[in-house]
C-alpha cells in the first residue's frame, strides 16, 4: 500500500455538481503530485430490479479497495453503522466528507434517524470535512471537531468569461437577471415572482430572467424568461449571459447547511450577486463590498432594481468579488487544505 494513495467513495454520479468539483476536480490534480487515486461511485443507472444487486456489489467492491489505499474519502456516504465498522475494519483512515444536510428533509426539517446516521458516522471517521459553518457546528454538537473545505473554483477556468460579462456590462443597458441550479426552482425562485413582476411593469423588457436547469421551470410571472437546458458542455457558457446572479433561499436546516458554491460560480464569472441573508451567504458575501444580501421580498426588490440602475454599483461588487474569490476559494487552496487533512489522518 502507497502513503501517497487514496480512494474517494461518492453517494452520486460523476455529472452531479458536488461530486465533479469536490472529487473529479482534485483527482488530475493529485495525480500531478503523484497521488495514485481510485474512485468508486454509488449513484447508477440501472432497472430497479438490479438495484439492490448494484448496490451491494458496490459494498463489497469499496471493501476490497479499501484495503489497497492509504486514506478513504467517502464523499456524502452516510453508511450504516454495520457497514462503517467493516469500513474501519479494512481501512481505519476514513474521511467523510459532507455539503449538505444528509440529517434533514427536503423541506428543511430534522429527521432523528438520519441524525443518529450521521453521528455514527462522524464518530467512526478519522477525519470530518465540511462544506459550511452550519456543517461544522452540527459536527461540532455531535461531538468532533471538523475541517471547514468550502466547494471550490477554479477561476482561472472563468477568465473568458470574466472578459464577456465586464465588456458587455458597458456596452448594453439591457439587464438579464440569472438563476443557475440542479433543483430547487420552485422552492427558491417562485417566491420572487412579485420581485419580477414589478421590475418588469418599470423596465419593461429591459430586463429578463435567465434560468439554466435540467427541466423547464414553471414561473408564473410578466417578465420573459429565458430558459437554457442545463448539459455538461455548457455549465460554464451559460454565465456569460448573466448580469446579475440571484442565489434566494428559505431559512431552514437544508439551506443553511449549503455552501455557497452558487455565489461562487457567479462572482468567478464577474457576475454582481444578490442572496439571501441565510447560512454560508452571510460568510461569503460582505453586504455592499462583494454582493448584497438581503432578508425580505421588499429587500430584493430594492437591491435588485439598485444593481440594474447602478452600472458603477456593479462594477464596484464585481471587483472585490473576484478578489474574495481569488484569495478564499480557489482549487489550488482548497487542494493545500485537502493535503494538509491527508497528512493528519495518515
Amino acid at each position: 500500500m502507497r502513503n501517497d494513495s487514496v480512494l474517494f467513495a461518492s453517494a452520486y454520479n460523476p455529472l452531479m455538481a458536488s461530486t465533479r468539483f469536490r472529487v473529479a476536480g482534485y483527482i488530475p490534480l493529485l495525480r500531478e503530485r503523484g497521488w495514485c487515486v481510485e474512485v468508486l461511485y454509488f449513484q447508477h443507472n440501472v432497472p430497479e430490479r438490479l438495484h439492490i444487486v448494484r448496490t451491494w456489489g458496490r459494498l463489497l467492491r469499496l471493501l476490497v479497495m479499501a484495503r489497497r489505499v492509504c486514506i478513504v474519502v467517502l464523499h456524502k456516504s452516510i453508511f450504516p453503522k454495520r457497514f462503517m465498522d467493516l469500513l474501519c475494519q479494512a481501512n481505519p483512515r476514513i474521511i467523510l466528507d459532507i455539503d449538505d444536510a444528509p440529517h434533514v428533509t427536503m423541506e428543511g426539517e430534522i429527521v432523528a434517524e438520519r441524525r443518529q446516521r450521521l453521528k455514527e458516522a462522524v464518530e467512526l471517521s478519522r477525519s470530518v470535512i465540511v462544506g459550511s459553518h452550519y456543517l461544522k457546528n452540527l459536527v461540532g454538537e455531535l461531538g468532533r471537531e471538523a475541517n471547514l473545505l468550502w466547494t471550490p473554483v477554479k477561476v482561472s477556468r472563468y477568465a473568458k468569461i470574466q472578459k464577456k460579462n465586464l465588456a458587455r456590462m458597458n456596452q448594453t443597458s439591457d439587464v438579464v437577471i440569472g438563476w443557475s441550479g440542479s433543483s430547487g426552482f420552485n422552492l427558491f425562485v417562485s417566491p420572487l415572482a412579485s420581485v419580477f413582476d414589478s421590475l418588469y411593469e418599470e423596465y419593461g423588457d429591459r430586463v429578463q430572467l435567465s434560468v439554466c436547469m435540467g427541466e423547464q421551470p414553471a414561473l408564473a410571472t410578466k417578465m420573459p424568461v429565458q430558459f437554457v437546458p442545463w448539459s455538461l458542455k455548457i455549465d460554464h457558457e451559460h454565465l456569460s449571459q448573466f448580469s446579475i446572479g440571484i442565489m434566494p433561499l428559505p431559512d431552514n436546516h437544508r439551506t443553511r447547511a449549503k455552501g455557497g458554491f452558487k455565489l461562487l460560480r457567479y462572482m468567478a464569472s464577474a457576475i454582481p450577486v444578490v442572496a439571501s441573508n441565510v447560512g454560508e451567504s452571510s460568510f461569503i458575501v460582505r453586504n455592499g463590498y462583494s454582493g448584497i444580501l438581503v432578508d425580505s421580498i421588499d429587500d430584493w426588490h430594492r437591491a435588485l432594481r439598485m444593481l440594474i440602475e447602478n452600472c458603477s454599483l456593479r462594477e464596484h461588487l464585481i471587483s472585490n468579488a473576484l478578489q474574495v474569490v481569488e484569495q478564499n476559494y480557489d482549487t489550488g487552496i482548497a487542494l493545500a487544505r485537502l493535503l494538509d487533512i491527508f497528512d493528519q489522518v495518515q
